[in-house]
């Protein structure tokens, strides 16, 4: 090899080697950390290395001292090519600012400069070349330290040092170097080949479903769905906690650590996250690019079992011969992994730290990996754990990144599905049918117990294996939990560790009546608990250790009882994964469905002598408990006798209960829901109970717990909805006064058919207020007139929500279609003034939300045209497909030319907007102090996933689609902002039975209101009108709105110049009109299509008509007097500085 200071062979520098911009200056950068980092090595000194954005806020990359030494010697890393451009020099000398600036602490005594070439002089440039400049800054800062650089040069020498990294990017300095990196390139390609094979399937291994379907092993890349991860931090994990790409781990240089609970897949992510660079399948499917880092998987537990044999075997030894093994590969020399190790061109990853045995092993291999890591510094490491088993004598320190795997989300589980049927059938109808049908049960209402096992892969693996093989899911759930739990006690551990001997049958049968009695002792012992119990470890000891004496015959050569519980106990948490550690010493089940299923299942086994009678006495008659509620229903659902399924079908209906009445009928829907024969011939009698239990509901929870579990049945079922309506029916008929009115607001709510007229609300005294809003938004029957007062309330109102955030913008665009019913004499002018209103809005965002808004609640009552469609789409796609500026942008010229020509002294845009802004704080709203603070500022909603929401839309076509509208109506849009609104504006209470009531009766009203303003034939219409002059009011409002929005569809890319616009034929009719909201919003447009062409035209047209500012006058368009007084900040001349303020609210 080339040594230090002897010449070397030309070769290019850094900067032409790397690929230009972001990429090749993060490579850079890392490769100059590793050459510093062993040069410090070798001189004994200390090296530090910063991340990215710490370095761009240190003004340092990296920094090294000599041991014990006070002072540093700072490093910074420019990807800059010689010559410097004026921006190069500027940012570099920022850097050093910044250094100097937080030099308090490393106390530096030199700062280096590293850039990848030599610099350069040149007599070409006005101040001199970059040796001059450099020279300049080094004696401008002389007094404060000294200055240096690292050039192409410098870095040959650090490289012709560092071995491995010089072969990697120079071997023409390394002797055969060519040849030998040749050869390490031809083994890689075969190294990477076994790595597809070994780690490229997904095998189901020990399965409880026995049949050949279950061994078919299935490509990675057809089926996998990339995990997601949250931060070990985040204590609780809802679909809106923050998700982690778990690409994002293999970032160079990065260390991690990824927690799961059993069967999570941990294991199934390390290998996608090892084939991700060299699989074109995988990079097609996640969207990640080639890596040319080698990949590295080391199975802990193996490694510790030849640590056993061995002592002295390092992680790199192991490695070798485990893949020469393994691979079936000679020459994997340890220069085949040096090479790519010491270049910081791996990744590692440690898969099983929680299967080592014991705390010793634990430590040792901690140990081993921390060196190994500062050994082979800026390689990627990740390791996999279990929760329980990462105890502090193995928890690796804060260097290394934790996370936990992720709850899979329901469209991660629809896609699954979907993929696992394309990779098993063939035929493409029969897959369709059965993808679609298991979809339907976990995202059903009713199935929340398989949707929760379905957020665990291994546990929605084998739901898709029953579904496939043995079951109807959910009616035989009990089939699906009773597999699951097979699966984990006993034939998973098997093949997971297959070099121990098992024995089955009557061992098998004893381990499942022990777990049994565990699931029902920690069931009953907490049973005013929610969720899953909790039991310490001792009292479940003790308890298990009594089970055993008390009920399994010991031989002498047998364990004592009390070993053998703590032995069961450590196999159904460490290697079963059916109970799990939920605090210092404490466990539970690793999901309460499993605590339930064991549940009645030991209930069964004891009635199995002494009757169903029995059993009920066992539970106290308290079979409606909340608790018991699951558990019932398995228990019924595993009954073999009809008599004993008719016992408790019976005992439910008609024995007296001081049981609270939603939990009756819950447990008995619940058990129609099963398809219980017993249950179905007393259909009538259930759905009356279950009525009944909503009238007399007093908490949304009960209410909504009740109608779901309606609405699942009636959906499921012609028949249920038949016995639905009979037994609705025959309630409503016979109900007092008192009942009536809440009876009626329950049917549409349940979405059952309007009532007849017949069946009105008879002898019922209501409030005006109540009658307007039954008539309008329930009963889809204006009769009403509403006051003035309270319109302008609900105006102002949504209005404000409008401008707030994306939640509270989409409650506006719902507020919108409220007014619009609620009046339907002036619905275009609401729309007209709400358009006007938005267009000088402050932000990009409440203009971009409310068309995106409208358009989609819109969607659900008629097909787009395809200008709408693609604005849409492009709306939810983000900045690239939209042309994102501040709305008030566009119009900033044609107001600076308005203030010119109207006001006596200069007056600045900035003020104008400040004007404009405080005239609309200052609107008054007719409402009490404390009644606009609680409806304006709500706050957030607690249910209001706005993202999912927009989410269903992506690759909407234009038809009629009701997929938004339908998300949007299960939230809490009504109970949480329109029925408050309606509370304060009306001076009325609406309780929540109202709010439910809208969600059903404004179903296919509320959409229909917006309908006849995005059908072409009605634009086609009012085009006629206006050309014949045989117009309306209203038509005019609708003309100029449809103008004012056809700009939310041209900013959205709807389509691609003016002429192409879907309403061109009506603009140009429009131009002759004399209407002068047509004609604003023709200027407008104008404005905001045209930019300067058009920018003259507002002033022109406001000296013209007076009625034009009339119009905006009411929308908030200062006086002269209010623009002069306002003031100004320093940030409302930004955007006059070419500087735009952006703000996007969502």
């Amino acid at each position: 090899m080339t040594t230090v200071g002897q010449r070397v062979k030309a070769v290019p520098s850094l900067s032409k080697i790397l690929a230009p911009g972001t990429e090749g200056g993060k490579e850079f950068g890392r490769i100059v950390g590793l050459l510093l980092l062993n040069d410090a090595k070798r001189r004994g000194e200390e090296f530090n290395l910063f991340d990215d954005a710490s370095g761009d806020f240190e003004g340092l990359d990296g920094f090294s001292r000599k041991n014990q030494s006070g002072s540093a010697i700072g490093y910074q890393y420019k990807f800059f090519p010689s010559p410097l451009s004026s921006d190069h020099r500027q940012e570099i000398v920022k850097s050093l600012v910044s250094a100097l600036e937080r030099n308090d602490t490393l106390h530096l005594v030199k700062w280096v400069l590293v850039t990848p070439d030599d610099f350069k002089n040149s007599a070409q440039r006005k101040g001199g070349g970059d040796v001059e400049w450099f020279e300049k800054l080094k004696l401008k800062y002389k007094d404060k330290l000294e200055l240096d650089h690292i050039g192409h040069s410098k870095l040959q020498d650090l490289f012709l040092q560092t071995h491995h990294l010089c072969l990697y990017y120079y071997p023409g300095h390394v002797n055969s170097g060519a040849e030998r990196r040749k050869t390490i390139h031809e083994l890689r390609a075969q190294y990477d080949e076994n790595m597809r094979r070994r780690y490229g399937r997904i095998e189901f291994v020990g399965m409880s479903v026995y049949k050949e379907e279950t061994s078919r092993r299935i490509p990675l890349e057809d089926i996998y769905i990339p995990l997601s991860l949250i931060s070990e931090r985040e204590s609780e994990e809802t679909d809106e906690t923050p998700r982690i790409d778990a690409l994002t781990l293999l970032s160079p240089g990065a260390r991690s650590v990824i927690l799961g609970d059993p069967g999570s897949g941990k294991s199934t992510l390390l290998a996608f996250l090892a084939l991700a660079g060299i699989s074109d399948g995988l990079q097609s499917r996640c969207g990640y690019l080639v890596d040319g880092r080698l990949t590295i998987v080391v199975t802990l537990r193996r490694y510790a079992d030849e640590l056993k044999i061995n002592k002295d075997l390092s992680i790199l030894e192991y490695v070798r011969k485990v893949a020469e093994a393994d691979f079936n590969l000679s020459g994997l020399t340890p220069e085949f992994y040096e090479y790519y190790l010491e270049s910081g061109q791996a990744v590692i990853l440690f898969d099983g730290l929680d299967e080592l045995p014991g705390y010793h092993f634990k430590n040792i291999v901690r140990h081993r990996v921390e060196s190994f890591t500062s050994n082979f510094p800026g390689n990627t490491i990740i390791l996999s754990s279990r929760i329980v088993g990462y105890e502090a004598e193995s928890r690796f320190d804060d260097s290394y990144s934790h996370f936990r795997v992720a709850k899979l989300k329901i469209e991660e589980i629809k896609k699954f599905i979907s993929d696992w049927y394309s990779v098993r059938v063939e035929d493409s109808n029969e897959r369709d049918r059965n993808a679609n049908d298991l979809i339907k049960v976990i995202v059903s209402p009713e199935s929340d117990s398989i949707r929760a096992l379905a957020r665990n892969p291994l546990l929605l693996t084998i739901v898709a294996l029953v579904h496939r093989i043995d079951a109807v899911l959910p009616d035989q759930r009990v089939v699906l939990y009773q597999k699951c739990t097979e699966t984990l006690l006993n034939t998973w551990y098997k093949a997971k560790r297959n070099d121990e001997e098992v024995v089955k049958g009557r061992i098998e049968q004893r381990n499942r009546v022990r777990v049994e009695s565990i699931a029902y002792w920690m069931h009953t012992k907490s049973i005013g608990a929610q969720g899953r119990s909790v039991a310490e470890h001792k009292e479940l000891l003790v308890f298990l250790t009594d089970h055993i004496k008390q009920y399994e015959t010991l031989k002498d050569s047998d364990d004592h009882a009390e070993d053998q519980a703590e032995a069961f106990l450590s196999f159904i948490k460490n290697s079963a994964g059916l109970l799990v550690e939920a605090g210092d010493g404490l466990y539970s089940f690793i999901h309460l469905t499993f605590q339930e299923y064991l549940c009645a299942t030991y209930l069964l086994a004891f009635g199995e002598t002494r009757g169903a009678q029995s059993i009920w006495d066992e539970l106290h008659g308290a079979l409606q408990n909340p608790r018991w509620r699951e558990v019932v229903r398995l228990l019924v659902a595993s009954l073999k006798s009809s008599s004993g399924k008719s016992f408790f079908i019976d005992k439910l209906l008609d024995e007296p209960s001081t049981a609270n009445p939603r939990d009756t009928a819950l447990l008995l829907t619940g058990l129609l829901r099963d398809s219980i024969e017993a249950a179905e011939l007393r259909a009538e009698d259930i759905f009356v109970v279950t009525h009944n239990a909503l009238a007399s509901c007093e908490g949304i929870e009960d209410f909504v717990d009740l109608k779901q579990s309606i609405e699942g049945l009636v959906q499921k079922d012609a028949v249920n909805l038949a016995h639905a309506l009979s037994a609705f029916n025959s309630l409503f008929e016979n109900a007092s006064s008192y009942k009536i009115l809440r009876l009626a607001l329950i049917n549409y709510s349940l979405g059952y058919p309007a009532l007849e007229e017949s069946c009105s609300i008879r002898d019922v005294s209501l409030s005006a207020a109540s009658s307007l809003v039954l008539n309008s938004l329930v009963l889809s029957k204006p009769s009403m007139r509403v006051e003035e007062c309270s319109l302008n309330k609900l105006k102002y109102v949504y209005s404000k929500w409008a401008t707030k955030n994306a939640e509270a913008n989409a409650a506006s665009t719902v507020g919108l279609g409220v007014l619009m019913l609620l009046d339907p004499s002036n619905q275009a002018e609401k729309l007209f003034e709400r358009e006007l209103f938005l267009m000088f809005s402050k932000n990009f965002g409440p203009h971009h939300d409310h068309g995106l808004h409208l358009v989609a609640i819109a969607s659900a009552s008629t097909a787009m045209h395809p200008a709408m469609a693609t604005a849409l789409n492009n709306s939810l796609r983000g900045s690239k497909h939209t042309t994102k500026r501040q709305v008030r942008s566009f119009l900033e010229l044609a107001i600076k030319i308005w203030l010119t020509d109207n006001l006596a002294r200069p007056t600045s845009v900035a003020k104008f907007f400040n004007a404009l802004d405080h005239s609309k704080a200052s609107q008054k709203s007719g409402m009490m102090v404390d009644d606009e603070r609680k409806v304006v500022r709500p706050g957030r909603s607690t249910f209001f996933p706005i993202a999912d929401l927009r989410g269903a839309l992506v690759g909407f076509n234009g038809s009629r689609n009701e997929s938004y509208w339908e998300g949007l109506r299960k939230t809490d849009v009504f109970s949480h902002y329109i029925t408050p609104s309606l509370e304060v504006a009306l001076d009325e209470t609406f309780d929540f039975h109202w709010s439910e009531a809208f969600k059903g009766s404004l179903k296919s009203s509320l959409p229909m209101s917006f309908k006849k303003y995005f059908d072409p034939d009605e634009w086609a219409a009012l085009e006629s009108r206006i050309k014949s002059a045989a117009y309306t009011a209203d038509d005019v409002n609708f003309a100029a709105w449809l103008i004012l929005f056809d700009v939310w569809v041209y900013l959205r890319k709807g389509y691609s110049e003016e002429s192409k616009s879907p309403i061109s034929d009506l603009i140009s009719v429009a131009r002759q009109s004399d209407e002068p909201k047509i004609k604003l919003a023709i200027v407008l447009r104008g404005c905001f299509l045209n930019g300067v062409e058009s920018a003259g035209e507002l002033s022109k047209l406001l000296a013209s008509d007076e009625r034009v500012m009339e119009i905006l006058a009411k929308s908030g368009w200062p006086l002269e007097d209010e623009i002069v007084k306002a003031k100004t900040r320093k940030i409302d001349f930004l955007h006059e500085n070419e500087m735009e303020i952006d703000v996007l609210e969502n």
